[in-house]
């Protein structure tokens, strides 16, 4: 969706707001799309010029997050170890590399953050003005649920800085906390500063839109009603989705990362440094909780808290917990259990690079033989810890999902010069279009539907209960579909007919022909 809104709207100069299907797409703010055009512009269309900002940025969360420790003096050892850490975990590897809003969200959380606890170090307002400015300019991505995000944050650290158990009972010290400097910005200067600087890019786009586009008002009551509030009235998902994200994203560090997390939040804090971790994790914990609301729950949501918690982990821990952490029974067999999984997913798949998995393994039998037998080598252990994810993770990227079989077709471009595509919604369509550039293709949702023309094909891609008559098959596309039988003896080889489904192509019998 998003890159097919990226090459409409480069085609049609629409900077104000985005074009998909023809139309305004009111569902997202600008930012995201005016980058790929930009790009495309530069570097001709296509994936390169479209998810490089995706990959820039990436590495520059990863240089960002290192500088915030590094602000809160750090070890320099330590901040490497933990940002490699947070590089290599999967959902920053991931996101990364695709033209989404959730690698942008990201670094303007962290810009936020870093802005915020630069006011907490130095108090000096003009960082509070750069808090709220990147909040505001990260809204442009998906709208104010970033706004919502560091609401949540801010308000936890001035509920954390003041409440005390003292005698057994809870005390609100309304001047601050002990750690005097970390007593957060006034209300003041929250709603005087803060908010306005969050607010003013998301609503100046919005005001341009209504002085200056046909869609006016009737644009910005979609955007903020139906795809933002609307979110929280749609169809409740599983709550799972969200601790699937939680688990899933923070691969192949996800014993690290539970464990570090909860030692964090549970240790009483010592230092300022202690207290702003708490205070990240604590604030991620109230984010996700929000998610957990009825509403529609997708396992990337948790992205925001996953590097909050990354962070302050890093920043409340010493370098010798860390350690410990990467050198833990339980992280290096998970790390084992994490191998076998991908190399027989290797072996299922043919991955040429299958035996790439034998690396880890060395690195991770040799750290658990040393925990079980001497833990004498314990730099060691550490570096079997730290290593064998990292490799893991290179395996599923460079070799694994390569090997994965395609789920588009291959349409021959020379034999189709346009196509209809019918299909419940149309991501379909738009994701063949994207893969095809020089084919025109629409959406059509019934067979009836609205075409160009009445003599272009129709690629059926949904189940219909019936073709109609006067309608010919054409061409048969065989596509992966992953999908089992319900009732199966064996596991059959991935190439085998029973994973594969049929998309049919129908020409009306009175063309009898595709056109050249």
């Amino acid at each position: 969706m998003h890159i097919k809104t990226i090459r409409e709207s480069l085609e049609n100069s629409s900077f104000l707001h985005p074009i998909l299907s023809g139309y305004a797409n009111p569902y997202k703010p600008p930012l995201l799309f005016w980058t790929g055009m930009i790009t495309d512009s530069i570097f001709g269309v296509g994936f390169l010029g479209e998810r490089l900002p995706s990959v820039l940025l990436g590495i520059l969360i990863v240089l960002l997050f290192f500088r915030v420790l590094i602000y809160w003096n750090i070890p320099k050892s330590q901040a490497f170890i933990a940002s490699l850490i947070y590089l290599t975990s999967l959902g920053l590897f991931k996101f990364a590399k695709l033209a989404m809003m959730e690698i942008y969200l990201l670094l303007f959380i962290l810009i936020s953050i870093y802005f915020y606890t630069r006011y907490l170090k130095e108090g000096r307002t003009f960082f509070i003005v750069i808090s709220g400015l990147a909040v505001g300019v990260g809204a442009l991505l998906k709208g104010p649920i970033i706004t919502v995000y560091l609401i949540i944050a801010i308000a936890t650290h001035w509920g954390l800085s003041r409440f005390r158990i003292r005698k057994g009972k809870p005390v609100m010290i309304l001047s601050g906390s002990k750690y005097r400097m970390l007593a957060g910005m006034s209300i003041k200067q929250f709603l005087l500063i803060w908010i306005p600087m969050a607010a003013l890019p998301l609503f100046s786009w919005l005001l341009a839109i209504v002085l200056f586009t046909d869609q006016g008002m009737m644009f910005v009551k979609f955007f903020l009603g139906t795809e933002n509030l609307g979110k929280f009235f749609a169809e409740n998902q599983s709550e799972g989705r969200i601790f699937l994200g939680m688990l899933g994203y923070t691969l192949p560090w996800t014993v690290v990362f539970l464990i570090g997390g909860w030692k964090v939040l549970t240790q009483s804090e010592r230092n300022r440094k202690q207290f702003l971790a708490k205070w990240l994790v604590l604030a991620a914990v109230f984010i996700l909780i929000l998610h957990l609301l009825p509403n529609r729950k997708d396992p990337y949501y948790t992205l925001p808290s996953i590097v909050m918690i990354f962070l302050g982990l890093s920043l409340g821990l010493n370098f010798k917990s860390i350690q410990i952490l990467l050198r833990n029974k339980y992280h290096l067999v998970f790390q084992i259990i994490l191998s076998t999984f991908l190399l027989i997913a290797g072996n299922y798949f043919d991955s040429e690079g299958k035996y790439f998995l034998i690396l880890p393994f060395l690195f991770v039998t040799y750290g658990i033989l040393n925990y079980i037998i001497s833990k004498n080598h314990k730099m060691l252990m550490v570096l079997s810890g730290t290593i064998a994810p990292v490799l893991t993770l290179l395996f599923f990227q460079t070799f694994l999902l390569p090997a994965l079989p395609d789920r588009l077709p291959t349409i021959d471009k020379d034999k189709y010069h346009s196509l209809c595509v019918l299909s419940v919604n149309p991501w379909d369509a738009w994701e063949l279009s994207i893969y095809n550039p020089n084919i025109n293709i629409y959406h059509i949702s019934t067979m009836d539907g609205k075409c160009p023309s009445s003599d272009l094909p129709i690629a059926v891609m949904s189940e219909v209960e019936e073709i109609p008559d006067g309608y010919l098959t054409v061409d048969v596309w065989r596509v992966w579909s992953g999908d089992l039988p319900k009732e199966w003896s064996r596991l059959p080889a991935y190439d085998d007919p029973i994973f594969y489904r049929s998309i049919s192509v129908y020409l009306r019998i009175t063309q009898g022909r595709i056109n050249p």
